[in-house]
């Protein structure tokens, strides 16, 4: 039981459970603004959330709220350092670090643990209940589940060791669910409607209450076109990212559909060798007919 309260359990089987998460976004939806790529922060996640957020809804208040007020110990090794910023040297062939994280609100809490030579981490509270435990050798933000102001989240990491002295960075943050809230139900209510999908097509009904920008949950990529009443439309890469394109205020019918990079090129191949061949054969038929309309040739009489 995370106490996530965005899921929904829907079913169990042993120590199995299979969640409905409560807030889906529609495949389109109208957003506020278009997103500078360049506001990201490298290694600053929560950070680029709460740009992407804002940028997206034109709610200005941060999504996530950050900290970095932890303790650490080591085992097989030594740390020091606070304020999320720590340096570890190895002892011995593994080293386990553990950082303390004391909830002072309510909420969903996410870790983001970005550390030398990571190999596993493990997310732990409530009296040693084991929330997360994966692999995980990329820095990324991970979720620590929904706590109560007093409950205390472990972050354990298995590193291995090598000797020298490593940094550690680790930052976590709790998520505003006002915020979200007020930010979900402003993205649903400009959603796409009545959506279909093939292999190559996805299409639907948007109404706009304004001019806007239609943001897509679509990778972008070269081969996507875009038709907005029927009519061709220029497809932009929102965020660098994701396939978007401008509408204006009304009820309007959105269709992309995907051609796959150098299907053209592949199709006119193909077609001139349907041709060649067809022209070769025909060529072939011709020169055997005329070869059979000749009359036979005399016998050369011998004296």
């Amino acid at each position: 039981n995370t106490g996530d309260t965005t899921l929904n359990k829907i079913a169990q089987s042993g120590e199995c459970a299979l969640y409905e998460y409560k807030y889906p976004l529609p495949i389109g939806f109208a957003v506020e603004n278009d997103f500078d790529t360049e506001e990201f922060l490298e290694y600053r996640p929560f950070h680029n959330q709460n740009e992407l957020f804002t940028a997206m809804t034109g709610i200005d208040k941060p999504l996530f709220r950050t900290s970095t007020k932890m303790g650490a110990s080591a085992q097989g090794g030594s740390v020091t350092g606070s304020n999320g910023s720590f340096r570890f040297t190895a002892t011995t062939e593994t080293i386990t670090l553990s950082f303390r994280i004391d909830c002072e609100t309510d909420g969903l809490y996410y870790v983001y643990p970005r550390i030398y030579g990571t190999n596993y981490v493990t997310i732990n509270w409530g009296g040693g209940k084991t929330l997360f435990a994966s692999k995980h050798s990329q820095a990324a933000a991970l979720p620590a589940g929904y706590h109560n102001a007093g409950d205390t989240i472990f972050v354990t990491c298995s590193i291995d060791g090598d000797g020298a002295q490593h940094n550690a960075i680790m930052e976590y943050a709790v998520m505003d669910t006002e915020v979200f809230d007020e930010g979900y139900a402003k993205l649903s209510a400009g959603g796409m409607t009545e959506v279909t999908y093939t292999d190559t097509t996805v299409s639907g009904k948007v109404n706009a209450a304004e001019d806007t920008l239609l943001y897509t949950s679509i990778p972008y990529e070269s081969g996507w076109r875009a038709y907005l009443d029927g009519e061709l439309v220029e497809v932009d890469a929102y965020a660098d990212a994701f396939v978007s394109i401008n509408v204006p205020a009304g009820e309007h019918t959105v269709r992309f559909e995907y051609t796959p990079a150098g299907f053209n090129l592949g199709l006119a191949v193909s077609i001139v060798c349907i041709s060649l061949c067809a022209l070769s054969g025909w060529l072939y038929s011709r020169i055997k007919e005329k070869q059979e309309d000749e009359p036979p040739l005399d016998p050369v009489s011998e004296e």
